[in-house]
């Protein structure tokens, strides 16, 4: 997750003010990048009367003009106090500014710095006729469900090594915007890793359930043909005990007609 967010360091406040006895004229060109895409480029020129004083650009001016120039690449806003610029990147990309001004007659009383419009930048006032620049690096976030490690000097890109943080979901402020989105993503990374390890335990069951049909399914075969072949057994056995038995019957009736021989004699001999 990479974002970059830059809460200016100094309250945004453009005012002049025309002491002299004829108009005088103030211009401001502020240009603002995301990456290396020029996103805003606008000149606010304001004519001011003898005697008259006020804002040359006002905050809400700006964030309105920006967030309708830049097609949201570059989201601006205000900060929790409502009188400083955040200016947001949604993916991550660096945020540069230019300002040049215009103000022959030199009557700013609250001229414009660096630091109303980026983090970190000089909160030295533009001088008329002078042009400076400012650039914000945003930040990386690793997230994930579970524990990883980065090894080496830091965090590594393009050979320059910076410093790595790391912080736990328990740590982590879902009262802020930032905390809560890292959060969520977390969140949501972790339920995706429950629903594939669903998934996988879901695939088990039902090769567990195949193995278990197709064991089945041999087992009533197996039993099937082991009827078959004890009913074959059953009746050889019969037909062999039923040939056994008449050869026994033809016996004992030889052995009664051979009985009978004996007595025959002996009547005759009566």
């Amino acid at each position: 997750y990479a974002e970059n967010t830059s809460i200016a360091d100094v309250t945004f406040s453009v005012k002049a003010n025309n002491t002299g006895t004829s108009e005088a004229t103030v211009s401001i060109t502020i240009k603002l990048y995301a990456g290396g895409d020029l996103v805003f480029n606008k000149t606010y020129t304001k004519d001011f009367q003898a005697g008259e004083s006020g804002d040359v650009i006002t905050l809400d001016e700006l964030i309105a003009d920006i967030n309708d120039a830049s097609g949201g690449k570059l989201i601006a806003s205000k900060d929790s106090s409502g009188t400083k610029l955040v200016l947001v990147t949604p993916n991550g990309e660096t945020i540069s500014a230019e300002v040049s001004v215009t103000d022959a007659n030199n009557i700013l009383t609250d001229g414009i710095s660096l630091a109303e419009l980026v983090q970190g930048a000089s909160t030295t006032d533009i001088t008329s006729g002078n042009t400076g620049s400012a650039v914000k690096v945003g930040t990386l976030t690793l997230m994930g469900a579970e524990d990883f490690n980065v090894q080496g000097q830091g965090i590594k890109f393009f050979d320059t090594a910076t410093n790595g943080t790391f912080t736990s979901l328990n740590n982590i402020d879902v009262t802020t915007n930032k905390g809560a989105q890292i959060a969520q993503v977390i969140i949501q990374s972790a339920v995706r890793q429950v629903d594939t390890i669903r998934s996988q335990i879901g695939s088990t069951i039902i090769n567990l359930q195949a193995i278990y049909d197709a064991q089945a399914v041999a087992k009533d075969n197996m039993d099937n043909a082991e009827s078959v072949i004890r009913n074959v057994d059953f009746a050889k056995e019969m037909t062999e005990f039923t040939k056994y038995q008449i050869r026994m019957q033809s016996g004992v009736a030889m052995l009664a007609q051979a009985n009978t021989l004996p007595q025959l004699v002996l009547q005759l001999l009566r």
